[in-house]
């Protein structure tokens, strides 16, 4: 087993490429993850280009593409368009290394080490050709993705996941993780959006189990005009107190919603949230129409950072609004409930 290419190395750039089908894959392995690429015609409908994989020597597979997927491929989806992402399409992609141009090459080639870029087309020539780009830089540490699209898309994020690790969605901070669920809990990825402004939506799909009680558990980033974002693997450092359900060393000044972890959400999640003094804490929820459905006394609470589990599992699907008082302060916050 240890000869196989991503053991017995931790830094190369490998491509394959079939001239016969216009196939190109290209494996990138660094100390912190392996990653797999391939573009080209598309010889079978079923057939998905892009980034195909994601692992790490730690925490093993964190993504993985779906082949004769709508909803569970890497890649970007254009709204109202098509139904399938533009990855499902044949895929022109242009690499370089250092900034320096790389022709494929038929056959077997181990590329100069560096910094792999690889920018392709959404959508291909005649096929609402000029819909976009799409820029993905692999680092020593970070692996980097930059879209451009015009209108409304969906980025699709297939991450997979054991039956000792879950997801966690921040949208208000624009950050996706897969974590650990042992105690101290380690972040095995984290997608960070540099650019979170943009995002509309961030949701969960319903998972897909591969076998050996692993699933691929599909995150779809609804957003506007342009999307960037960062994936990093580092799994042997615990979770610090940038994640939501820490506690702050620093004493809050005032009264405030943090967020709510996780949200859209299915069917509780943790609202987090500060108090600059001790104060007799109560929590309401309304739906839009605005009826009161939860009315939740919490009694006094100290200064400080907290979070409540807020359970709404006999609820219906929809966005609902948290309004929380603690004396007289009101803060409102609104979560997205999906059944």
């Amino acid at each position: 087993m240890l000869s196989l290419p991503y053991l017995a190395s931790d830094n190369f750039i490998h491509q394959r490429v079939d001239d016969r089908t216009h196939f190109e894959a290209t494996f990138v392995r660094k100390p912190t993850y392996y990653a797999a690429f391939s573009a080209g015609e598309q010889e079978r409908e079923q057939q998905r280009f892009g980034l195909g994989l994601l692992w790490n020597p730690v925490a093993g597979t964190v993504l993985q593409s779906q082949s004769r997927s709508e909803d569970a491929a890497w890649g970007t989806v254009m709204h109202n368009r098509t139904s399938v992402p533009w990855e499902a399409f044949p895929i022109e992609a242009i690499y370089t290394i250092d900034g320096t141009i790389v022709e494929p090459t038929s056959g077997a080639e181990d590329l100069t080490n560096g910094i792999l870029e690889i920018t392709y087309p959404l959508g291909s020539e005649g096929l609402f050709s000029g819909i976009g780009e799409k820029k993905l830089s692999f680092g020593e540490e970070v692996i980097s993705v930059d879209v451009s699209h015009l209108g409304s898309f969906t980025e699709i994020l297939p991450l997979v996941t054991d039956a000792n690790s879950e997801i966690s969605i921040d949208q208000e901070r624009g950050i996706i993780q897969i974590f650990t669920n042992e105690t101290p809990k380690y972040e095995k990825l984290r997608i960070e959006f540099t650019n979170s402004q943009v995002i509309e939506s961030m949701h969960k799909l319903s998972a897909r189990y591969l076998g050996s009680g692993m699933s691929v558990r599909p995150v779809h980033v609804k957003a506007e005009e342009n999307l960037s974002y960062t994936i990093t693997l580092n799994p042997d450092v615990p979770l610090t107190t940038v994640n939501e359900y820490d506690i702050s060393s620093d004493m809050p000044e005032a009264f405030r919603i943090v967020s709510s972890y996780l949200n859209p959400f299915n069917p509780s999640t943790n609202v987090v949230f500060e108090l600059g003094n001790t104060s007799d804490v109560t929590m309401e929820v309304f739906n839009v129409s605005g009826q009161r459905v939860v009315n939740k006394e919490m009694g006094t609470m100290n200064a400080g950072r907290h979070n409540v589990t807020l359970d709404v599992s006999n609820l219906t699907s929809g966005i609902y609004i948290v309004r929380m008082h603690a004396g007289n302060d009101i803060q409102t916050h609104k979560v997205t409930l999906i059944k």
